[in-house]
């Protein structure tokens, strides 16, 4: 992971991850980070070192990255670790995330799509998913 990347989590984004896992027992997960990500399909860190991936410092890259590429079984993982409540403020703080990921976390939380930041934020450069 670069420097770039681990700076994407917004303050207010860190605060929220704290104080969830802070509230949360000790034997709430069922697996460990380490675990969990070793768990998670190999494709979703084609482009970095899965041993520098950080389950809680790249909560919000973790998220955005199933989402986006991961399987059902990748879903259930991420949902199973870190819960819905919690990958949805990750989602709200995004700048981009792909529209039918929006519309699906969006349904699934039962939370209004304006909330999320990148309802309201276009691409410059639009993919062919998104135009």
């Amino acid at each position: 992971m670069t420097h770039a990347s681990t700076t994407s989590l917004t303050r207010s984004t860190h605060e929220i991850f704290s104080s969830e896992i802070k509230n949360r027992p000790s034997n709430y997960y069922l697996m460990t980070a380490e675990t969990c990500k070793q768990m998670l399909s190999d494709h979703l860190f084609w482009d970095v070192d899965r041993e520098n991936v950080d389950m809680k410092s790249h909560a919000a890259f973790v998220v955005q990255r199933v989402l986006e590429y991961g399987t059902i079984s990748d879903w259930r993982l991420l949902r199973d670790f870190y819960g819905i409540a919690l990958i949805v403020e990750l989602c709200k703080t995004m700048r981009t995330l792909d529209p039918i990921c929006l519309s699906f976390i969006s349904a699934i939380s039962k939370t209004p799509i304006e909330e999320f930041r990148c309802y309201h934020t276009k691409l410059l450069t639009p993919t062919p998913r998104t135009s």
